[in-house]
């Protein structure tokens, strides 16, 4: 009698040492993170501007190509970091070394900027203009500090929109206030405000010169 248990016991031992080898260990699982790239707010401020779509999972080089009109009246690809510091540094100061310039990829569009003193601070804009034309398709100013009814009255689209349109000029002022190629009507009361932004705007264009000339096609 003992020999068939002690078989039974020996059988049922062999099957629990298969159970226990089938047992399968697990592999640690591991996930891959996602790394996104914080996107400048002076990028999503630009895009904004020109109906663009850019967030922190956007490869920016897709959507903007940088570049700078230095010193000596060159134009030469940048980062987007050095293109936003100047951008930054322009709208802060009025007064850089560089021009930044966001061309819209697969477009013949590019954003250039201009910057000046108003009545109570800074004030600049952004123009959205094609760079084998010159015509200027869209604009946005904006200020600092100036006062409330007039100066203000310069973010207004009845304003802006008096600048889109006509082509830039560099032989001449391309705008000029109540009179001249392409009349910018004003404010009554705002004098100040409205002609430093005629100013600001047919100045600051011509810092462009340089690369809009080398980009226009026969």
């Amino acid at each position: 009698m003992k020999t068939p248990l002690i078989t039974l016991l020996l059988l049922f031992a062999l099957w629990s040492c298969r159970q226990t080898a089938k047992v399968e260990i697990e592999e640690p699982q591991t996930t891959t993170k996602k790394i996104t790239f914080k996107v400048p707010s002076a990028i999503k401020e630009l895009a904004e501007f020109c109906d663009l779509q850019v967030s922190d999972s956007t490869d920016v080089n897709d959507t903007f190509g940088f570049f700078l009109v230095n010193s000596n009246g060159a134009v030469e690809p940048a980062s987007m970091v050095a293109a936003v510091d100047s951008y930054k540094a322009l709208i802060r100061s009025g007064t850089v070394t560089n021009f930044p310039i966001f061309e819209i990829q697969n477009t013949p569009n590019a954003i250039l900027t201009v910057a000046g003193k108003g009545y109570g601070g800074m004030i600049w804009g952004k123009f959205l203009v094609n760079k084998n034309t010159f015509e200027v398709s869209r604009v946005a100013f904006e200020h600092k500090a100036e006062s409330e009814g007039y100066g203000t009255g310069i973010t207004l689209s009845t304003f802006e929109n008096q600048f889109v349109g006509p082509k830039i000029s560099f032989e001449e002022n391309t705008f000029g206030l109540d009179n001249g190629k392409n009349t910018i009507d004003g404010v009554s009361g705002a004098t100040v405000t409205y002609k430093a932004v005629v100013d600001m705007v047919n100045e600051g264009l011509k810092n462009y010169e340089p690369y809009l000339n080398g980009q226009q096609t026969e």
